[in-house]
């Protein structure tokens, strides 16, 4: 599965929820393509865990999250899909120039669901930042130009690498993931 959903959030509901996310205690800078296997070089990028299964580490901003979720599911049920119900991880990763991204899966259960969305609220196509699906042999099948407010829907053992700017950005690479199961 993949779907595309644009015009979730407005500008100014990103520079809010940008804005509040970069100011919110907790960030770390061992983030990298695959949980498991964080880094403490500077090879990695900021991450910044908001919820799992067991915990909303971030109440506050749990709570806009699950609204910007009812949105993006209701886009879903016009596209005819239902997505799952369950958290299985909420977090934010932070991306600059030059980071060194993976292809990875974000959970490797079959009707699980990923959803990638950019919160980044100005960024153009010279930015780059771009979100690839790959197949099993890690080649590129698809490729997604990122734009602010758009969330792409993918089944969550897909292969998948977002990378950072291929420019100096102003703004962060911001990216909201949510993994439902």
């Amino acid at each position: 599965m993949k779907l595309v959903v644009s015009n979730i959030l407005n500008q100014q509901e990103l520079f809010t929820l940008y804005s509040e996310i970069i100011s919110t205690p907790g960030w770390y800078l061992s983030r990298g393509s695959i949980q498991e296997q964080d880094t403490i070089t500077s090879a990695g990028f900021c991450g910044l865990k908001i919820a799992d299964s067991n915990n909303y580490y971030h109440p506050y901003l749990m709570g806009k999250i699950n609204i910007i979720l009812d949105k993006i599911k209701n886009e879903c049920i016009k596209q005819g899909k239902i997505l799952p119900n369950k958290i299985y991880r909420v977090d934010c990763v932070a991306k600059q120039k030059d980071v060194i991204t993976k292809p990875h899966i974000d959970l490797d259960q079959e009707n699980a669901i990923s959803i990638v969305g950019l919160l980044t609220p100005i960024w153009n196509e010279k930015s780059g930042g771009n979100f690839f699906i790959l197949n099993n042999e890690n080649k590129i099948i698809d490729e997604i130009e990122h734009k602010p407010g758009q969330f792409i829907i993918l089944n969550a053992n897909q292969i998948h690498d977002g990378k950072g700017p291929d420019i100096e950005t102003e703004y962060w690479r911001i990216i909201l993931n949510i993994v439902l199961y």
